[in-house]
This record gives structure tokens, C-alpha cells and sequence, in this order.
């Protein structure tokens, strides 16, 4: 049988996910201003509130480039990473 979650629980849930301290904020803004970086860097700036799925297929491949490029890897290889780009 599942058990209610109290008031309190209810509450402690609510603030924790609205309220966060400044280390979560400070991670949080290192985050955002690397992926803004990431995206300028494939030539996507200022696009990143933007749906992936209503982008064109050329600026598809390019956020995938730097949604990899993001996690830092040490080494990335790619299958035709321009195919379906246009020249621009």
C-alpha cells in the first residue's frame, strides 16, 4: 500500500526544488555559460532555448556536435559529421 507523503514532506520537496543555495546557483551558471560557448562554437549562438526538433538538419548536426563536444572527451570520432550540412 502506498503512503501519503505529509505536509511537511509536501513542503520540504517544494522549497528544496525552488530554492537553491550559491554553490547550486554558481554551478548552475558555469553550466549555462559552457553550453552557450559550445553552441557559438558550431556556429548556434543565441539559439539555445530553441527546440532541437525545429531546427534545420545542418543546425541538428551541429547542436549533436556540441552536445558531444560538452562532455569533454578525450578523444570524439564522428561518422561523416558534415553529411547533410550545407556549405554556409
Amino acid at each position: 500500500m502506498k503512503r501519503e507523503k505529509s505536509i511537511f514532506q509536501k513542503a520540504s520537496l517544494f522549497f528544496g526544488a525552488v530554492t537553491r543555495s550559491k554553490f547550486q546557483q554558481a554551478e548552475e551558471e558555469a553550466i549555462s555559460t559552457s553550453a552557450r560557448q559550445y553552441l557559438e562554437f558550431v556556429g548556434l549562438k543565441g539559439r539555445g532555448e530553441e527546440i532541437a526538433s525545429s531546427m534545420a538538419y545542418g543546425d541538428q548536426r551541429r547542436l549533436e556536435i556540441a552536445r558531444a563536444l560538452a562532455t569533454e572527451p578525450r578523444l570524439l570520432m564522428l561518422d561523416e559529421p558534415a553529411a547533410g550540412m550545407n556549405p554556409q
